[in-house]
């Protein structure tokens, strides 16, 4: 990141509010750090990830172990 903490994030021509974006990854180090640092609602995968502590959120606001607890299932 360039230091500028930016309210708005572009990506194929579609620009949304960093309010209205949620991260779902399973790396905490490549996914939900970076996605903390520019204010993301991130969502640790656990079921992804190799290098998981059980229990240890890391940073991310919510943890999820199957993704159909991401969808509501």
């Amino acid at each position: 990141m360039d230091g500028k903490r930016r309210d708005r994030l572009r990506g194929g021509g579609v620009v949304v509010s960093v309010r209205e974006t949620m991260l779902v990854g399973d790396s905490i180090r490549r996914d939900i750090v970076p996605a903390k640092a520019r204010g993301i609602l991130a969502v640790h995968a656990v079921y992804g990830d190799r290098n998981f502590h059980e229990g240890e959120k890391d940073g991310a606001d919510f943890v999820i172990s199957d993704i159909r607890e991401g969808i509501g299932e």
